[in-house]
C-alpha cells in the first residue's frame, strides 16, 4: 500500500498509488519521498509495506530491509498509561483516525518522543486494506517545553519564598500573575485574584495613591517610590513600591511588574526612634535651662 493523505478545505482526500497510474504514482511517491516526517504504511496485519526516507533515517532501517517486516520490528510503542493505548485503538477501529503522543524505542534501544497521525485506508469498495501513519519526532521541542517548565517553576518558587509582594498585570490592569505573599496579603487564593482587576482586588481607596504611578508604568517609566496604603479593613501600612513596565518584542507597552515590600514596621521603628529623640531631647533641655 502506497498513499498520499491530503488535507483540504473540502476534507481529507486519501490517493492510493495503482499500478494502472504510472505518472501520477511517481509524482506522489516524489511527494512522500521528500516529506520530513516519517511516512509509513501497513497492511491490515501490521507488516510494513511502504516508509520515506524520513523513516528511514528516523528509524535506522532502509526500505528493502523493512518491507513486508512487522512494524514491531522497527520499533515498540510505550503508552503514557494502558488507557491511552485503549484510547488510540478504539478511535482508530471507530473513527477511521488518532492523533496523538507516544514513545518510540527503536532497535537500537534510543527513546524518542513522537506525534503521530494514522489514518486507516480503504480500498475503491471501501474495504480496509491497512493504515498509514505519519510520525514526527519531538524529542527535541519536549525536552525545550520540559526545561521551560522547569525554570518557571524555579521562577515560581523563589517568587513564592522571596519577603516581597510580587504582581504582574496587563495593559487594562488585570492580573496575571501574583506570588504567594501577595495573595496572603488579601487574604485569597491566587487563583481568585488572576483576571481581576487591581482596584477590585485591593479596593478603590488603596489603589488611589497608586493610580498615578500605574499610569507612569503603562506610558512606558519605570518608578520608585513610597506610600501609605488603607486597605478594605482601614489598616494604614506603609509601602515601597518599583514599578516597571512590560514591552512586546516590537517594544510596546503591555502591561507592568510590581515588587513591593511592607515597610511598615520599619516606619514605625523610625516613628518611635524619633519620638524617643525628641523626648530625650527635650529632657537635656530642660536640664540645662535649669
Amino acid at each position: 500500500v502506497d498513499g498520499l493523505v491530503v488535507q483540504g478545505l473540502t476534507g481529507t482526500q486519501i490517493f492510493m498509488l495503482q499500478g494502472t497510474e504510472i505518472d501520477s504514482n511517481q509524482f506522489r511517491g516524489d511527494i512522500l519521498s521528500q516529506i520530513s516526517d516519517s511516512v509509513i504504511a501497513m497492511d491490515q496485519e501490521q507488516h510494513v509495506t511502504y516508509l520515506n526516507a524520513a523513516a528511514e533515517e528516523q528509524y535506522g532501517i532502509t526500505a528493502s530491509e523493512a518491507l513486508g517486516r512487522s512494524l514491531n520490528e522497527l520499533w515498540t510503542t510505550q503508552w503514557a498509561s494502558p488507557q491511552a493505548e485503549e484510547a488510540a485503538a478504539t478511535a482508530l477501529r471507530e473513527a477511521g483516525c488518532w492523533r496523538g503522543e507516544s514513545i518510540h524505542i527503536k532497535r537500537n534501544g534510543e527513546k524518542i518522543r513522537v506525534e503521530s497521525a494514522v489514518i486507516r485506508l480503504h480500498d475503491a469498495d471501501g474495504n480496509d486494506i491497512g493504515s498509514l501513519a505519519t510520525i514526527r519526532d519531538i524529542t527535541e521541542r519536549k525536552r525545550t517545553e520540559e526545561a521551560v517548565q522547569n525554570i518557571a517553576s524555579q521562577l515560581r518558587l523563589i517568587a513564592d519564598t522571596a519577603p516581597v509582594l510580587i504582581a504582574h498585570c496587563d495593559r487594562e490592569t488585570r492580573f496575571k500573575f501574583v506570588n504567594e505573599p501577595y495573595a496572603r496579603r488579601f487574604g485569597l487564593q491566587r487563583k481568585d485574584i488572576i483576571g481581576r482587576h487591581i482596584e477590585e482586588v485591593i479596593g478603590e481607596e488603596a489603589y488611589a495613591p497608586l493610580r498615578p504611578y500605574v499610569a507612569r508604568t503603562l506610558a512606558g517609566e519605570t518608578v520608585e517610590f513610597e506610600t501609605v496604603v488603607y486597605y478594605h479593613h482601614k489598616e494604614q501600612r506603609y509601602m515601597r513600591c518599583a514599578y516597571a513596565p512590560e514591552r512586546s518584542s516590537g517594544g510596546e507597552v503591555v502591561g507592568l511588574v510590581a515588587a513591593i515590600i511592607d515597610i511598615t514596621e520599619r516606619k514605625r521603628t523610625e516613628d518611635r526612634l524619633v519620638e524617643q529623640s525628641r523626648l530625650l531631647y527635650l529632657s537635656f533641655d530642660a536640664i540645662f535651662v535649669r
